[in-house]
């Protein structure tokens, strides 16, 4: 009896730091939570009528958040004047052919001139989510680009 309850005042440290850990407001933190773009509207601001490449994102580093250069040399798939908006029509063939070209790795969307305009995942945990966040650059997951689609 007597061990126990040294056991219980050796623990009493430590449960009341994790009290107030879980009580503490960690809201402020700017990327506690990972930001994706679910806004079609938005997102045709970002793409719509443009000359886009899609670049996978193999080297995915926290440190150096663009392409590479053999990455960019091995274009995922390029898109001739980006469509607006066509949730009520059936699947365009660009939703089609990023379906289809969607590997396992985050997709750098990125103009002709190789800036990124966006970063295109398929899962809401992706690797790399983080960096763009930081970076400014939206996410967009690949279910929602294929609904703006038509898909």
């Amino acid at each position: 009896m007597k061990k126990i309850i040294q056991i219980l005042i050796l623990l009493i440290p430590f449960i009341f730091l994790v009290f107030i850990i879980s009580c503490s407001n960690n809201s402020n933190n700017q990327f506690s939570e990972f930001k994706l773009e679910k806004d079609l509207k938005k997102i045709e601001l970002y793409l719509k009528e443009k000359d886009l490449i899609l670049v996978e994102h193999r080297r995915t580093s926290n440190q150096q958040f663009t392409p590479s250069e053999s990455e960019l040399l091995e274009p995922v798939l390029k898109v001739i004047n980006f469509p607006s908006i066509n949730i009520n029509s059936e699947c365009l063939d660009v939703g089609a052919d990023i379906r289809e070209s969607f590997n396992n790795y985050p997709i750098f969307v990125l103009s002709e001139e190789n800036e990124i305009l966006a970063y295109l995942v398929k899962f809401p945990n992706s690797t790399g989510i983080v960096s763009a966040n930081k970076n400014l650059i939206p996410v967009i997951l690949l279910d929602d680009l294929l609904k703006y689609l038509g898909c």
